[in-house]
């Protein structure tokens, strides 16, 4: 994968970003996570109409803002273009059953952030 400026982007600078909401964008992600840093990298899948699958990537400039940026997002994630419960899943360890591990903890998470967002309203 590269930037915008066709510069590669490294792994270890990489986060995952799950329940995004439909209104966001690159550059609305762009701005909040800078934040924590200085963000390399946004991308959002879309499905083939053109709509958000409601997941992307992150790239920060640095592993060290990467951290930042996960350990933020710990316990309920981030409140992104109105959407609550955005989670990003950053890895330390990339021993695939740590990797499992916590994928079970976020999904947990979003099931945790879903049932408050309902009982909210």
């Amino acid at each position: 994968n590269k930037n915008d400026a066709g510069e590669i982007l490294h792994d270890s600078n990489k986060c995952f970003l799950a329940n995004l909401g439909y209104k966001s964008t690159k550059e609305t992600l762009s701005a909040f996570f800078s934040q924590f840093g200085e963000v390399d990298h946004v991308k959002v899948i879309y499905d083939g109409n053109g709509d958000s699958r409601g997941f992307g990537f992150l790239w920060m400039k640095t592993k060290e803002d990467c951290i930042k940026v996960a350990k933020a997002a710990v316990p309920n994630g981030f409140t992104i273009d109105g959407r609550y419960g955005v989670h990003l899943n950053y890895h330390l360890d990339k021993n695939p059953k740590m990797k499992h591990i916590q994928h079970e903890k976020n999904l947990k998470a979003a099931r945790d952030a879903v049932a408050h967002a309902q009982q909210a309203h």
